[in-house]
């Protein structure tokens, strides 16, 4: 009994947590105009780094429309700017997904605006290309919070793409980016009965 315990629990501990490794997540590096983190690389026009302090990329060349605070993720992130059809976008390939199975990708999203690019603006995420959601719109001076998007894998690797879309000229800033597995409901089951079982050796054992 107690073995079997062990392998479901096992089993089912793997099928949560083995998730793709993104890299850089965190948007972490040097503040820089037209550049992106290591890890990313750009896919249209010229998205920037920045922090509260530095504005598309190098202090002095732009001013925020909206007092800006530090991301809850910390140091540096991504500006992203939108003005009609031109969009800004960054991406990453990504591997080791599962083919079939649900990912939560999630960031922090905020709009501070750049100079002129004052208007609500929403992050839209794309797979290999192709959209597959978009977050809300946010009016200038919305602080950071939370938002995620969720897909299923149609192969092992997938790049994941970040633009914004706005209401004419907005600027977005985007950090802490990370995916998760969502797990399928046989998981949930599973790992219940891995978990019963177990408490039901360890109430053997205590007697």
């Amino acid at each position: 009994m107690g073995r079997m315990v062990f392998l479901l629990t096992f089993f089912c501990a793997n099928t949560v947590f083995a998730v793709p490794i993104l890299v850089n997540g965190s948007l972490s590096g040097p503040i820089s105009n037209s550049a992106v983190p290591t890890g990313w690389f750009i896919t249209s026009y010229s998205p920037d780094t920045m922090d509260e302090n530095n504005n598309i990329g190098v202090t002095g060349m732009g001013l925020f429309g909206a007092t800006p605070s530090p991301s809850p993720d910390g140091g540096a992130w991504v500006g992203l700017f939108t003005v009609g059809t031109a969009v800004e976008m960054f991406a990453q390939s990504v591997s080791g997904f599962s083919i079939g199975q649900s990912y939560e990708v999630s960031w922090y999203h905020s709009n501070f605006g750049y100079a002129a690019s004052t208007n609500d603006v929403s992050i839209e995420m794309f797979v290999d290309g192709s959209s597959v959601g978009l977050g809300p719109s946010i009016a200038l001076g919305t602080p950071w919070f939370s938002e995620s998007i969720t897909f299923v894998a149609t192969a092992t690797t997938h790049t994941i793409e970040f633009g914004s879309i706005g209401s004419g000229q907005a600027y977005s800033g985007i950090d802490g980016i990370a995916i998760a597995q969502v797990p399928e409901p046989s998981t949930f089951a599973l790992l219940s009965v891995g978990l019963v079982g177990r408490a039901a050796v360890r109430r053997r054992l205590n007697r």
